[in-house]
């Protein structure tokens, strides 16, 4: 099992080796990438309610 006491080293540790500049952005990047994809599942949902709609009218 892995404890709190693990996961504190192993956050400490990636911190030094990747350095804060980096980790910042890989986190930035992650958020937007992230974003981007959820924008387009509702933007691919949005549309195949529309064409449902569309095909409902007469």
């Amino acid at each position: 099992m892995i404890g709190p006491f693990e996961v504190l080293v192993f956050a400490f540790v990636v911190f030094v080796v990747l350095g804060p500049r980096r980790i910042s952005r890989m986190t930035r990047s992650t958020i937007r990438g992230t974003r981007d994809f959820l924008d387009e599942l509702g933007r691919a949902k949005r549309e195949e309610i529309g064409e449902e709609e569309k095909e409902r009218r007469p």
